[in-house]
């Protein structure tokens, strides 16, 4: 597991839930409601009670694991639209599958980066030994100080040492303290 993944896991997870939640699936009472009123609005006039509780069974087990929001948006435009019982059920799935489609797509994608994320460890990539380093850096003829060494100083040029020189007399800096004075 890469050191960003193991911390990356708490925010995947509110990530799943998220996408979980969005595709909670409609209760019994946004189905009797959303489904009920599309059947009012277009059901033919000889329809028989016991004709409209078998066309709702079976739109229900049809539309059966839709969200309740989907639902919702789908059977506004059954509404609008549908002539005959029919027409209901496939207004509501052309309106709201292809955002149901991209909810659970969501889901899978973050269920598959979680599950990436748990996998197994992958293994640490292999480092020298100090002693290695120190022969590549002699085989290579590199110019590098010893461990805990101090590095050399940069080199000043002579033209920039007689300006701070003159810089520095208590005659042109009155902002240093002189230790004479």
């Amino acid at each position: 597991m890469a050191a960003g993944d193991a911390a990356m896991i708490p925010l995947a997870q509110a990530a799943l839930s998220e996408a979980e939640g969005r595709l909670a699936p409609a209760g019994p009472t946004d189905f009797r409601r959303e489904l009920t009123a599309c059947l009012m609005l277009c059901a033919p006039a000889g329809m028989a009670e016991e004709d409209r509780r078998e066309w709702l069974i079976a739109a229900w087990g049809t539309l059966q694991g839709i969200p309740a929001d989907l639902l919702a948006a789908g059977a506004q435009a059954a509404r609008r639209r549908c002539t005959h019982p029919s027409q209901i059920v496939p207004a509501i799935l052309e309106t709201a599958e292809p955002l149901w489609r991209i909810r659970r797509a969501d889901r899978q994608r973050v269920t598959g980066a979680l599950a990436r994320m748990r996998g197994p460890a992958r293994p640490a990539e292999p480092r020298c030994t100090p002693a290695q380093a120190r022969r590549i850096i002699e085989a290579l003829g590199l110019d590098v100080p010893a461990p805990g060494a101090r590095p050399p100083r940069p080199s000043v040029p002579d033209w920039l040492r007689e300006r701070i020189a003159a810089a520095a007399t208590p005659e042109t800096n009155t902002a240093i303290p002189n230790e004479d004075q």
